[in-house]
């Protein structure tokens, strides 16, 4: 199973040791307001998180006394254009992190890897432990229709239909939903998977064996929902940006293949009041060793850059040619026997603030 970043309308509380909701660092603090101090420090918070397995969709408690920005935008780069907006055909880490803002599943993970619910509002297990029975919380689509049972069973059995060909199509095998293994092979129909909807918001799974690892399977994309009566109507063309319906914390407002992903806040997610960024973008970059085209304060700036912000040193950084390790270098300061200072830095000092 693939990693993908963790849901960025809650990554400043996620990280609440480091900094809030794009500057402030505890609470009753005003947050930073100046552009670049903010989007560094939000770089920060999103960093650290880059190597969450599951993508957490958790409430965003901004402390009592906390002013917010007036800005809350929220930019990061990926390593390729994104192909795909569809949970069942997601394969990269990439795609995951901008899915996982889209769409919502049963079950998520909290900052402590803890399974927490998402769309689900608990289960019942049988005495065998092979039948789970799934109540769903009353959420709607990104277009007001309800999310409903039906959805789940929807995209789990185009999950391992042989016409869809998704690469992930074995993972519901590997979860032990019943059947799943004989509908990839071709050898059953779709409609005989182990999942039916008892009502709207009844969804029930049947296993081949007990599996204990089960509900952690469910917060990964290849289980999320998805319109079903959406992906009906427009086919392939559903994933476009005037056609997508999601049930995320995040609608997608615009796709430039090879450039820029943008997504707009979700009036009509389910927990949209506790969501704080308003827009989220995912910036192509596809030569990882060097920051091309955009300024570097605007981007998760990888592992050197955090080191350097660790240290209390941020910069105004302009140069579309400079690799990462100079500008970690003209970030560090301290000990000029530093073995990684030998070089002078590129920068003025008036370029370095703290």
């Amino acid at each position: 199973m693939g990693k993908s970043v963790v849901n960025l309308r809650a990554y400043a509380i996620v990280t609440d040791r480091l900094f809030r909701a794009g500057g402030a660092a505890s609470p009753g603090e005003t947050l930073m307001t100046d552009p670049l101090r903010a989007a560094i420090r939000g770089l920060f918070c999103a960093s650290a998180l880059c190597a969450v397995l599951t993508a957490p969709v958790l409430a965003a408690e901004v402390p009592a006394g906390t002013k917010l920005a007036d800005e809350q935008t929220f930019s990061t780069s990926v390593g390729a254009a994104i192909g795909a907006f569809d949970p069942q055909l997601a394969e990269d880490t990439d795609q995951s992190a901008v899915i996982n803002n889209l769409f919502e599943g049963l079950y998520s993970e909290d900052d402590k890897g803890n399974l927490v619910p998402a769309l689900s509002d608990g289960y019942t297990l049988s005495d065998d432990r092979t039948v789970y029975t799934f109540k769903i919380k009353a959420a709607n689509w990104s277009n007001g229709d309800p999310v409903t049972a039906q959805d789940f069973v929807f995209a789990w059995r185009r999950a391992v239909d042989p016409a869809l060909a998704s690469n992930y199509a074995y993972f519901l095998g590997l979860a032990g939903i019943l059947n799943a293994d004989d509908i990839v092979a071709g050898q059953k129909k779709p409609e005989e998977l182990g999942v039916r909807a008892i009502d709207d918001k009844t969804l029930e799974v049947t296993l081949s064996s007990p599996r204990p690892y089960f509900p952690m399977t469910l917060t990964q994309t290849t289980l999320f929902p998805v319109p079903q009566n959406v992906v009906e109507a427009f086919g392939k063309d559903w994933l476009k940006p005037e056609n997508i319906v999601g049930n995320g914390a995040y609608v997608l407002k615009s796709n430039s293949p090879g450039e820029v992903v943008v997504l707009v806040r979700n009036p009509r997610y389910r927990d949209d009041a506790k969501t704080v960024i308003n827009e989220v973008r995912f910036v192509t970059i596809t030569e990882p060793g060097r920051f091309t085209r955009i300024r570097i304060f605007c981007l998760d700036p990888s592992f050197l850059l955090r080191q350097a912000l660790a240290r209390g040193k941020a910069a105004i950084f302009f140069s579309a040619t400079l690799s990462p390790i100079d500008y970690y270098r003209s970030l560090l300061g301290g000990d000029p026997e530093d073995p990684r200072l030998q070089l002078p830095s590129p920068f003025p000092p008036e370029h370095l603030a703290v």
